[in-house]
């Protein structure tokens, strides 16, 4: 079982800065005088759970169990199977497979192969889920699909 618990990265700074998700982490994290994110780079592979005092974003391939209360972030190469994931706020520009449950904000980019329980839930154009989703506020842009029922203010 992997448990990461981290306070900074040297590998940090060297990221892209051309991935808005991940900037608009980055500013949120500033705002809010949050610790920097675990980072699960391109090229890598893990299995196990993660238990992380900071966001945490994915590039490259998790399959296990997320618990960090703050952000999850698939980029646009990250491929991700979770069993739970429970975070305030999700992004997801690659692949998520599981529930995502008890979240502020679910914004859906990629593909999402689950279910989806949160306060606001928003698929983009380029956004396909394939499950059921329970939100108070829901948004679909025009191209962005929902393969499942939808529950809304419930």
């Amino acid at each position: 079982m992997l448990k990461a618990m981290f306070s900074k990265m040297s590998c940090f700074n060297n990221l892209p800065r051309n991935n808005k998700p991940f900037m608009m982490l980055l500013a949120r994290l500033k705002i809010q005088g949050r610790k920097q994110p675990l980072i699960i780079d391109a090229g890598l592979s893990i299995t196990g759970e993660i238990v992380s005092m900071g966001p945490v974003l994915i590039n490259g391939t998790f399959n296990g169990i997320i618990n960090s209360g703050i952000d999850l972030i698939v980029g646009k190469t990250g491929k991700a199977e979770i069993t739970l994931v429970q975070m305030d706020y999700v992004d997801i520009d690659g692949e998520l497979e599981g529930d995502i449950e008890g979240a502020k904000q679910v914004s859906v980019r990629g593909n999402v192969r689950g279910n989806i329980q949160a306060d606001r839930v928003i698929i983009a154009n380029s956004g396909n889920v394939v499950g059921s989703v329970k939100t108070g506020q829901f948004r679909v842009a025009q191209g962005g699909r929902l393969e499942g029922g939808c529950t809304i203010g419930a």
